[in-house]
């Protein structure tokens, strides 16, 4: 007897669509199922969306298209029974729902750890030498009061909040520009109370994950308590309440504030230029990290059509989600 065929359908966002991948790669997520790979350069509205992702048992998509999908919208997707996201972190997505729903969520893993690191580093030290401010005042951009005197690293104290794979990760590098690390991490053996590491730093790197609509980590409170001056945030901007590293700065309590993302409550006219950073979630955007995240993504998919029609076929998984 011949065996019976299930087909899934998949909905793949990415800003180029089919054009993300090689032929290789496209023929791989095609290869027993009904793909639409469709090209999302921007951010969409949520109506949008669900009109689009609605009929899909698969759904296949960079942050860049929605920054979040919370519960309305999820329930408006009653066919869904995989999301794989190009994300390490799911902190964006109702979990929950998934769970209740048995949807399964698939995302990609350590694939711009170093890039991340590089590019927090790039940050702390745009912040201590003020090289954005240097670069503005050669092209005549920079008004003559804005001081391009900075401060060195070396010996002074980090805070770093999250001790993962990002946080293990850069301590060393950290370390060897001859700062000295502190660590805040309740999964680390290693780690301090927050409240005591926020007492004797001169800088915070905040490298921890976020959960699905967790509180942020540093707020009014804690800005208030640190001795730190500096804060790099090249993780979640959710893990920083924004408007309290405005008061702050505006307050003389914190000289500089680097943030892997963008916000607009950043942009407040008071602010003296330089004293924000912000580099638009581009910690992940290189050569190397870019061809590593594209081919676990498209073992995620594949992984994640397997799943979906061995569930339809009542048989057992064939390939392991983790």
């Amino acid at each position: 007897m011949t065996e019976d065929i299930f087909m899934t359908t998949t909905l793949l966002l990415s800003a180029l669509g089919g054009e993300t991948f090689s032929h290789e790669q496209r023929q791989l997520i095609s290869r027993d199922a009904s793909t639409v790979f469709h090209a999302q350069p921007e951010p969409m509205s949520e109506d949008a969306f669900i009109d689009l992702a609605r009929p899909h048992q698969i759904v296949a998509l960079t942050r860049r298209p929605m920054k979040y999908l919370r519960r309305p919208v999820l329930e408006q997707l009653p066919n869904l029974r995989a999301l794989v996201v190009h994300t390490t972190g799911t902190h964006w997505i109702d979990t929950e729902f998934l769970k209740e729903r048995r949807v399964a969520l698939l995302s990609i893993s350590d694939y711009a750890t170093t890039t991340v690191v590089e590019q927090t580093l790039a940050c702390l030290l745009t912040l201590s030498r003020r090289t954005h401010l240097s670069h503005d005042r050669a092209r005549g951009l920079l008004p003559e009061h804005v001081s391009l005197r900075g401060f060195e690293l070396k010996g002074k104290t980090v805070g770093l909040i999250g001790y993962g794979r990002i946080g293990q990760a850069l301590a060393p590098v950290l370390s060897g520009l001859g700062l000295n690390v502190i660590v805040h991490d309740p999964e680390a053996s290693i780690s301090v109370p927050l409240n005591d590491l926020l007492r004797s730093i001169d800088i915070i790197v905040m490298a921890a994950s976020q959960d699905y609509d967790r509180p942020p980590i540093i707020g009014k409170a804690e800005l208030e308590a640190t001795s730190a001056t500096h804060l790099v945030n090249a993780s979640c901007d959710e893990l920083v309440d924004h408007h309290a590293v405005v008061d702050a700065i505006l307050a003389g309590k914190l000289g500089g504030y680097a943030l892997d993302e963008y916000d607009e409550v950043l942009t407040d006219p008071r602010l003296e230029p330089g004293r924000v950073l912000q580099t638009m979630h581009t910690g992940w955007y290189a050569d190397e990290a870019m061809d590593r995240g594209r081919a676990q993504w498209v073992e995620r998919i594949v992984c994640a059509q397997d799943i979906v029609s061995d569930r339809s076929s009542g048989r057992h998984p064939r390939r392991n989600a983790a």
